[in-house]
């Protein structure tokens, strides 16, 4: 049910329609909570690893967003017009106020957004006067695009496994999600990648950067997330936003959970067939990551070498 007051907020131009049905509930929670945080993804920047480390340990609840997207009763964007993902995360949050512990943080996630819905969220769930300060992790442009085309393909083959050998491959990371909604991302991503694969086992590089579009609803690049790099500066400079270099997650992991960091979704052996089509895109990813120049410029002015040299093994 969407309350009076959540409709006032879809009249805000930063509000996300996907987002209102949790609204009330997320506010109730962070009212409850003895702080909470808003999480703003910024794709492989080691998000995963930070939502897992917060979402194993005891001292945290957690309010899982849909992606901005998806919409409830309509086709979700993992394409399987039997995936319920976005109920079930409303469900789990009004689930979560009935049964949380005050003594507990919270973390707030939303998915991959911009940071103007970002904001507009932790003010509408704000309580009491207090909003939640939003907490990002950055890395250089090329580096991400990078990681982004592995993870990609080692995607791919996990798309091609059987349960057996996903379950083999699964272990005991808790990252790795087994629900109807990954494996439907999965299966789509399978059937993307077949327009890369070429007849002798080499891999289209040149053809995936050039086609590359993340899609509707999922912004990569600080230029997408950011209204302007000054927006970005300001939030910074503000307090509103505390943005966290890749090279100093354990850190963060460690202020966070009070426990030494863990890896999870490390890189897979690189794959030949993969570092040779990076080999032959390298223009193309220059010229890609270019377009986040500006912001990379600012971040390693203030970072210095924590961002500029930033590495990391998860999803390299």
């Amino acid at each position: 049910m969407v309350s009076f007051r959540t409709k006032m907020y879809s009249r805000h131009a930063d509000a996300v329609d996907a987002w209102l049905p949790g609204i009330d509930a997320a506010r109730r929670a962070v009212r409850q909570a003895s702080d909470a945080i808003v999480w703003l993804h910024l794709a492989k920047t080691g998000g995963t690893t930070v939502n897992t480390a917060i979402r194993m340990n005891a001292a945290w609840d957690n309010s899982v967003f849909p992606q901005s997207s998806q919409r409830l009763g309509q086709l979700c964007y993992c394409n399987d017009p039997t995936c319920d993902d976005a109920r079930q995360a409303f469900d789990a949050m009004r689930d979560l106020v009935s049964n949380q512990s005050s003594a507990k943080r919270l973390r707030v996630s939303n998915g991959h957004a911009t940071f103007a819905e970002t904001r507009w969220l932790a003010r509408a769930i704000s309580s009491r006067g207090h909003t939640p300060p939003i907490l990002m992790s950055v890395r250089p442009a090329r580096q991400r695009l990078v990681s982004l085309f592995r993870d990609y393909w080692n995607s791919y083959h996990l798309s091609a496994m059987t349960s057996d050998e996903l379950r083999a491959a699964k272990g005991t990371d808790p990252s790795f999600r087994w629900t109807h909604h990954d494996h439907a991302k999965r299966r789509k991503l399978f059937t993307d990648s077949q327009r890369f694969l070429l007849g002798d086992g080499r891999i289209d590089g040149r053809l995936w950067f050039n086609s590359f579009n993340p899609g509707r609803g999922y912004p990569f690049w600080l230029h997408e997330v950011f209204d302007e790099p000054r927006q970005l500066a300001t939030a910074m400079e503000s307090g509103e936003l505390r943005v966290v270099p890749i090279s100093k997650l354990d850190d963060l992991i460690v202020e966070l959970t009070n426990q030494a960091p863990h890896r999870y979704r490390e890189s897979t052996a690189r794959r030949p067939e993969v570092e040779a089509a990076l080999e032959e895109s390298q223009d193309i990813i220059d010229r890609l990551a270019s377009q986040d120049d500006v912001y990379d410029a600012l971040l390693a002015e203030r970072f210095g070498a924590d961002f500029a040299v930033s590495t990391h093994v998860t999803n390299k």
